[in-house]
């Protein structure tokens, strides 16, 4: 079994990313091989699968870790069946818990404002905000170029970002020529991230890649960094719920809120399937506020009537 995840790996590299590829193979090495090193290919089925992720979660490990575990597996396992090497995946039919959406956590209007307010005082703030207002993933944003920058047609193209991947012990960061899903969207600039840009070009500092954002000696800022900093920021904001990918959800929230065309949005986010897109709420908070008072005026009437006491509570 070991044998052929290291053949599955190496024969299906190409159809991942770096990242994904580095993510697989230290699931495989560090959590696979210990445990099936003495295992057959034909002897691997559902029942051992099963009780291998049970015993996984009664470890600790998080259900997202336990799920992509079992997703592994599941491909190896699939592999080996479409080339009639087994009968049939017994991956398929172990289970583990599906993973479940978080509560998308976003920044308000006011957080925003004291953002940018701190633009010239925290450093990163600029990084964040184009991050925020165009709509970016973080890597995305990290990746930004000025050769990818049409500052006189006001437009971006995303087709570039810089990963960070854990391999052979230490940690690698590097600028690849695709995104995320592999595909490319140009963005409108619009006024606010059009301002942050301008300005951000006045400090510009030559590097290898001609990156918008870097540390003050050109190199590429590193994820382990720039996190550090921005929980820093989210701390004295009150809002350590907010994480990077925050600045996305606020922006796919608000587009969403502005606009009512969940296509568009999943156009600027760069989603392959809509179903990505549904996890943003159709309904923001501030509509939420509004849905509430409208309710509240028509029903006080009613309330006066039935509940005098609670009515007069409430004026109080």
């Amino acid at each position: 079994f070991n044998d052929f995840c290291v053949y599955w790996l190496n024969h299906t590299n190409d159809i991942r990313s770096i990242s994904t590829n580095a993510k697989y193979e230290e699931i495989i090495t560090r959590i696979l091989y210990p445990v099936f090193k003495d295992k057959k290919l034909n002897e691997i089925n559902t029942d051992i699968i099963q009780k291998f992720l049970d015993s996984l979660k009664v470890k600790g490990l998080q259900e997202t870790r336990v799920s992509m575990i079992r997703a592994v597996i599941t491909m190896i396992t699939g592999y080996a069946a479409n080339h009639n090497l087994i009968a049939r995946n017994p991956g398929l039919l172990a289970y583990s818990d599906r993973r479940k959406h978080k509560n998308v956590s976003v920044l308000n209007d006011d957080e925003i404002k004291i953002l940018i307010d701190l633009r010239d005082k925290e450093k990163y703030v600029r990084l964040m905000l184009v991050t925020l207002f165009l709509g970016l993933r973080i890597g995305e944003g990290l990746g930004l170029s000025w050769n990818k920058i049409d500052m006189e047609n006001k437009n971006v193209e995303i087709s570039q970002q810089i990963i960070s991947y854990y391999k052979d012990g230490k940690t690698i960061q590097s600028l690849v020529p695709y995104t995320k899903n592999k595909s490319v969207r140009v963005l409108p600039i619009h006024e606010a991230a059009f301002k942050i840009l301008e300005e951000q070009r006045e400090q510009y500092i030559p590097n290898e890649n001609n990156l918008v954002f870097t540390e003050d000696n050109g190199n590429m800022i590193l994820y382990a960094t720039f996190y550090y900093q921005f929980n820093k920021i989210m701390n004295k904001l009150g809002r350590p719920d907010i994480t990077p990918h925050s600045l996305r959800h606020t922006a796919a929230t608000t587009l969403l809120y502005e606009s009512k065309d969940i296509l568009l949005v999943k156009e600027v986010l760069g989603h392959n399937s809509i179903r990505t897109t549904e996890i943003y709420p159709t309904i923001s908070l501030r509509e939420r506020q509004e849905i509430a008072m409208t309710l509240d005026k028509y029903f006080a009437p009613y309330i006066k009537h039935v509940f005098p006491d609670f009515y007069l509570c409430m004026e109080a």
